[in-house]
């Protein structure tokens, strides 16, 4: 397994495991509505953007299985609600459901923190839907500790977050 930074070309393949993780992980926890209209051509314009912008100071790494086979993702950047205890952020972990359970998600989030660390940052927060069980005990596992919690309006709804957070990140590296 390569873990590798996402190139645009990659973006049709993220665009799949983002949609198709959503419809599994989140599925009775956001609008069943929202889950089924999920188009991949409407995906795939978004990542191709997000990934053509190198200047945003957000980035993707890619896990991939064998040569043009991506199977999982991670996304990260500077820290975005302005919380001045956390400067960098874990944006998005996705991972294919035939590979989760194999240390990708761990690897990932390590390659996340590696680049955060690179940048200047020390510190890392992300967002996790509160009903998310089985995501908040793998990151309480990697040791991120309950910082806030929040409602935000996401798929056609209201959904309840919370917030991880690593005052330190060295021991992610």
């Amino acid at each position: 397994m390569i873990i590798r930074r996402a190139s645009i070309d990659d973006a049709a393949a993220i665009a799949r495991i983002h949609m198709d993780s959503w419809r599994s992980t989140y599925r009775g926890l956001v609008s069943d509505d929202f889950l089924d209209n999920l188009r991949l051509e409407d995906r795939v314009p978004r990542w191709e953007k997000r990934l053509a912008d190198v200047d945003g100071g957000m980035f993707t790494y890619v896990a991939e299985a064998a040569p043009g086979l991506l199977v999982g993702f991670s996304q990260g950047g500077p820290e975005g609600t302005g919380n001045p205890d956390y400067t960098g952020e874990l944006w998005s972990l996705h991972i294919a459901e035939p590979y989760q359970g194999l240390g990708l998600g761990r690897r990932l989030t390590s390659q996340v923190a590696n680049h955060l660390y690179s940048a200047g940052h020390r510190s890392m927060l992300l967002w996790v839907l509160t009903g998310n069980h089985g995501a908040r005990r793998f990151y309480e596992r990697l040791g991120g500790v309950y910082v806030d919690d929040r409602v935000e309006d996401f798929a056609g709804g209201m959904i309840d977050e919370v917030a991880y957070g690593w005052a330190d990140i060295t021991p992610l590296l």
